[in-house]
C-alpha cells in the first residue's frame, strides 16, 4: 500500500471539514480577492516550472541510460519511458523511440514490451488526432496483452480504445470499451486504472446529461483515489463533482466540491486542477453573486 504523507492528511482533513457548520457559515465569503488570485497565479506558474524541471531531469537521465543500454528488455523499457516523457513536447521523438522499442521487442520476442510500445504509439497518435493509427496500435497491444494474460494491461488497452472512440464522437462504442475495462480492472482490483476508467465513464455521462450517474461515478472514483492517497486523482474527481452539480443548478454543492478540488490540486501542485477549480468558482460566483 502507498504510504500516506502529511500533505495527503491535510487535504483529507479539509474535505472532512467542508460540511461543518463553521465552514458552511463562511462559505459565502470564500471567493478569492484579486490579491489572492494573483498569488494563486504565481503559485501555478511555480508549480508548472517545477514540474517542467523534473521532467527535463527525467528525460536527461533516460537519454544517458540509453547511451549505455544493452540490446535487451531493459533498453525496450527505457525507449518507451523516454518516448512517454517526450509525448507533449516532442511528439515526433516519441514516435521514433516507441517505434525503435517495437523493433527491438520483436527481435527479442519481448511480448510485454512490444505491447507497451504499441500502447505508447497508440497514445501519441490519439493525441495528434490520428485516430485510425491510434486504434490500430491499441488493438495490437490489446491482442498481445490478452494472449500473454496481462489483465492489467488488457484493462488499460480497453480504456485507451474507449478514449479514442470518445474523441471521434462514437460515445456508445466508447462506453462499451470503458465498461469492459471496468469489469476487468474490478476483477483484479487494480485501483489506479479503475479509478481513471470510472472518471472517463462519468465524463461520457456528462455528455449524455446523465448527471445522476455522473455524480455516482465521480464519487466512486474519489473513494478509489482516496484509498491510494492520490491527491491529483481526488482533485479530478472533486472537480468532476463540482461540474455535475453545477449542471444540475446545485450551486452550493458545486462550490463545495470546487473548493475541495482546489485544496487537493494545491496539495498535488497540479496546475490544471487548480485552474479548473478556480474557473468553476468564478462561474458559480457569476451566477449566484455570492
Amino acid at each position: 500500500m502507498l504510504k500516506q504523507n502529511n500533505s495527503s492528511k491535510t487535504a483529507i482533513f479539509l474535505i472532512l471539514n467542508f460540511t461543518t457548520p463553521s465552514y458552511q457559515n463562511k462559505k459565502n465569503n470564500i471567493f478569492i480577492s484579486m490579491k489572492h488570485l494573483f498569488i494563486l497565479i504565481l503559485a501555478c506558474l511555480s508549480f508548472a516550472a517545477n514540474a517542467q524541471s523534473k521532467r527535463a531531469h527525467r528525460i536527461d537521465s533516460l537519454r544517458n541510460a540509453l547511451l549505455t543500454a544493452k540490446e535487451d528488455t531493459e533498453k525496450v523499457e527505457i525507449l518507451i519511458k523516454l518516448g512517454h516523457n517526450l509525448r507533449f513536447s516532442k511528439p515526433d521523438e516519441t514516435i521514433k523511440y516507441a517505434t525503435e522499442a517495437t523493433e527491438l521487442a520483436q527481435t527479442l520476442d519481448d511480448q510485454k514490451g512490444l505491447a507497451n510500445a504499441y500502447n505508447e504509439l497508440g497514445n501519441i497518435y490519439n493525441t495528434q488526432g490520428k485516430y485510425f493509427k491510434a486504434l490500430k496500435k491499441h488493438n495490437h497491444a490489446l491482442k498481445i496483452r490478452k494472449t500473454i494474460g496481462d489483465k492489467q494491461g488488457e484493462g488499460g488497452s480497453l480504456c485507451n480504445i474507449g478514449l479514442v472512440y470518445r474523441n471521434i464522437g462514437r460515445y456508445k462504442k466508447a462506453m462499451e470499451y470503458y465498461n469492459n475495462a471496468k469489469a476487468i480492472l474490478q476483477e483484479i482490483d487494480y485501483k489506479p486504472f479503475l479509478a481513471q476508467t470510472i472518471i472517463n465513464i462519468a465524463a461520457l455521462d456528462m455528455k449524455k446529461e446523465d448527471y445522476t450517474n455522473a455524480v455516482d461515478c465521480y464519487k466512486q472514483a474519489f473513494d478509489l483515489y482516496k484509498a491510494l492517497y492520490n491527491n491529483k486523482g481526488m482533485a479530478n474527481a472533486s472537480n468532476g463533482l463540482s461540474w455535475a452539480h453545477f449542471e444540475r443548478h446545485e450551486y452550493d454543492d458545486a462550490g463545495t466540491f470546487a473548493i475541495q478540488g482546489l485544496a487537493f490540486a494545491n496539495e498535488a501542485k497540479y496546475t490544471a486542477g487548480i485552474k479548473y477549480a478556480n474557473n468553476m468558482l468564478d462561474k458559480i460566483h457569476a451566477i449566484t453573486k455570492k
